[in-house]
């Protein structure tokens, strides 16, 4: 049995921003609240693009604005943003110490890792063209001051989260079965290690399933972190309990 201790410990690791994956070439697909196979969710860039930093004159640096514009062109998806949102990324910068120049086909990771770095999300409001995207910022009104957004997750199977690893900005949620273990207590005493119920949640489902929201590496580290907890959890049916042998002797003085 592991001790509480040990266990928030393990779980607090597994929360911990996860690195970013090399990059993949399967894609995973279909719109929001559905069932998620890899396919073409996440279109890939016509072109490269390049993010400019001049630490000279910070002002001549690609500003968050400007890369989505940039994005928008090389992807072909339209992106809405309301006049709260749009203000707040023309000023910001992406936080590069340098220039880099971000292939065609690592447009959408790169991006997406800025994105989460300065807390804004994409809102997939079309998988098939014309594509519309909404820019979210988490801390404007509808971010993680609502409860909507948790409700935007990809719903996806748990073979698929690898899948997912080179999307740090998209929220999923996945059903993971823990035979060998009581989720409900389990939950319990997890729900101090989620921090942020807009974007993270977890409810038991039964005796032993979880339903698990939150951003896609997070949640891939946190089901490979309890299949390890489940499986240390198992008892093995033909192990006998140690025999006690009581023999007749002195008495104890």
């Amino acid at each position: 049995m592991l001790q509480p201790a040990t266990l928030a410990t393990l779980l607090a690791l597994s929360l911990a921003p996860a690195p970013i994956a090399p990059a993949r070439t399967a894609h995973p697909a279909h719109p929001a609240q559905s069932s998620a196979a890899p396919a073409a969710l996440f279109p890939i860039a016509k072109e490269d693009l390049t993010i400019h930093v001049d630490r000279a004159n910070p002002e001549a640096s690609t500003t968050l604005a400007q890369l989505l514009d940039e994005f928008s062109r090389v992807t072909g998806v339209t992106l809405q943003m309301n006049r709260e949102t749009r203000g707040v990324v023309e000023k910001v910068q992406p936080g590069l110490n340098r220039t880099m120049k971000v292939p065609a086909s690592e447009v959408v990771r790169i991006v997406e890792t800025l994105m989460i770095a300065n807390d804004f999300i994409f809102l997939r409001t079309s998988d098939k063209e014309p594509r519309l995207w909404i820019v979210q910022s988490l801390h404007a009104d509808g971010g993680r001051g609502s409860s909507t957004l948790r409700d935007q997750a990809v719903s996806v199977d748990e073979k698929d989260l690898p899948l997912w690893t080179d999307h740090p900005a998209a929220l999923v949620t996945t059903t993971i079965d823990l035979p060998n273990t009581d989720v409900r207590t389990l939950s319990n005493s997890m729900r101090m290690l989620f921090t942020d119920a807009r974007t993270q949640q977890i409810i038991p489902v039964g005796s032993n399933s979880l339903i698990l929201t939150g951003f896609a590496p997070s949640v891939r580290s946190l089901v490979r972190l309890l299949r390890t907890i489940d499986g240390l959890s198992r008892v093995d049916p033909a192990a006998q309990p140690p025999s006690v042998e009581i023999r007749a002797g002195a008495k104890g003085k």
